[in-house]
């Protein structure tokens, strides 16, 4: 049965305009938690591709070895094709044994939306 007020039963006078604000308060965190997860998502994307990239330079450099200039020069040309060069990363090549080669990288780790709040970088490192 439609009630007096065109069909609308059971509300009580005060109640109106309750979705608005609730959704307007809302909407704050969840576009903190989209734009956290956004920059979670890409500093592990980035991670990955940076570790990837130093562990193909550690294996092209240490089938060199004894020879370090090789070595590293092979190493060196692995990371500029995977795009990671001294001019934006800092990269650390050594040889702890005469078997061994050590390639270590650092970038300025990605931030879209919590660069307002932190920096920082990103360090990976490989060992073959």
């Amino acid at each position: 049965m439609a009630g007096e007020d065109g069909g609308r039963m059971g509300r009580v006078a005060g109640e109106t305009g309750y979705v608005i604000p609730m959704v307007g308060l809302l909407l704050i965190p969840l576009m903190v938690a989209t734009a956290f997860a956004i920059d979670v998502g890409t500093f592990y994307a980035k991670g990955t591709d940076l570790q990837r990239a130093v562990d193909m330079a550690a294996m092209a450099g240490v089938v060199w070895l004894p020879n370090t200039t090789k070595a590293q020069t092979e190493a060196q040309a692995t990371l500029q094709r995977n795009g990671y060069t001294s001019s934006n990363a800092t990269i650390s090549y050594s040889v702890p044994t005469t078997t061994r080669y050590r390639v270590s990288a650092t970038v300025a780790a990605p931030r879209f939306f919590s660069g307002v709040v932190t920096s920082g970088t990103q360090s990976k490192y490989s060992i073959f």
